[in-house]
């Protein structure tokens, strides 16, 4: 398999999903999975190739209504960057970077009362860490 560049991958999403919000949407988990690769050295053995099962088995997993389950590093830190990003876009990006103050984590609380399955992935961290994965990442 040849791998996936960033290049190829921004022409697919281009191509299939265009200006829409699940192309901001995977813009923003793609460059907080590369955060996250960063600040928890998750390998990047996954990578080899194109798509491994282990990546392909993270997709399918971070999504809580696919049923799939997975609890490789590579699977969390997907669910963790998706569940981020969901939450940006709730709150916007001002709020998230609040995130280390009462008013922050108020009106992130409150974005999440309808979303009962983020808590308890964004807040296995520290707070520090996840302002600093959500630092200057593309805005949706």
């Amino acid at each position: 398999m040849v791998m996936l560049t960033l290049r190829q991958a921004q022409g697919l999403l281009d191509k299939h999903l265009a200006n829409s919000n699940k192309a901001a949407h995977s813009r923003i988990v793609a460059h907080l999975m590369r955060r996250i690769a960063e600040k928890l050295q998750v390998t990047a053995q996954w990578l080899e190739g194109r798509l491994p099962v282990d990546a392909l088995g993270a997709i399918k997993a971070h999504d809580h209504r696919t049923g799939v389950l997975a609890d490789t590093q590579i699977a969390n830190a997907l669910k963790l960057a998706d569940a981020l990003a969901i939450a940006d876009a709730c709150v916007g990006r001002d709020v998230m970077m609040q995130i280390g103050t009462f008013d922050g984590l108020h009106n992130l609380a409150l974005c999440l009362e309808t979303r009962p399955y983020l808590p308890p992935i964004i807040f296995k961290y520290s707070i520090t860490s996840l302002q600093l994965l959500i630092d200057n990442a593309p805005r949706q």
